[in-house]
């Protein structure tokens, strides 16, 4: 599948309902309260994508589209199709089967509060006094004032892949220190 914004003419091959809106604009349009496009966004912040992350986590799943047309979609700018069927209806599909595959990678994070997810992490470490910002940036390998921002005003990180490399750390400084548990099992290291 392929989404493009039209500024040239398309090939006579591409599935045409799945074309871009004919103009796009820099602010919001006319369908950007729409429930469909509300339900795309709210799947991007979901996971932290950027539009460039949406680009390539649909390239994946066999859709192409551009970043410029990701950002048409997601600020309701899909009025001047040319086409009976409206594109937002198979792009929320595709969002939709991406929710449930990114579900299964990043489901616990999607679903805890930054704040959550880093006392969590100070439990599997066993860190309970002292510097516990410091003890654990330093594990994580980041700067202190980002990981206390991070928890001072429960922001996640730009994108959920930072979360997953700083679960990778923790996992491994937890094997290190022969306190974690096998998620699944309850079974010790």
């Amino acid at each position: 599948m392929k989404f493009l914004i039209n500024t040239v003419p398309q090939s006579e091959n591409l599935d045409e309902s799945l074309y871009p809106p004919r103009k796009r604009k820099a602010s919001d349009g006319p369908l950007v309260n729409d429930p469909r496009t509300i339900e795309m966004r709210r799947i991007k912040e979901k996971y932290s994508l950027r539009a460039v992350d949406l680009v390539e986590e649909l390239k994946f799943q066999g859709v192409e589209i551009s970043q410029a047309s990701i950002q048409s979609y997601l600020q309701g700018n899909i009025e001047g199709s040319r086409h009976k069927q409206n594109p937002i209806d198979k792009l929320l599909l595709e969002f939709k089967k991406l929710d449930k595959r990114l579900q299964k990678i990043y489901g616990t994070f999607a679903a805890m509060s930054m704040q959550e997810i880093i006392d969590r992490w100070y439990k599997q470490l066993g860190i309970v006094s002292g510097s516990k910002v410091r003890k654990l940036s330093s594990i994580l390998g980041l700067d202190y004032s980002t990981v206390f921002l991070w928890y001072q005003e429960n922001r996640k990180p730009r994108t959920i892949n930072i979360l997953v490399q700083c679960q990778f750390a923790v996992d491994k400084a937890t094997v290190k220190t022969k306190r974690s548990i096998l998620p699944l099992t309850g079974i010790a290291r």
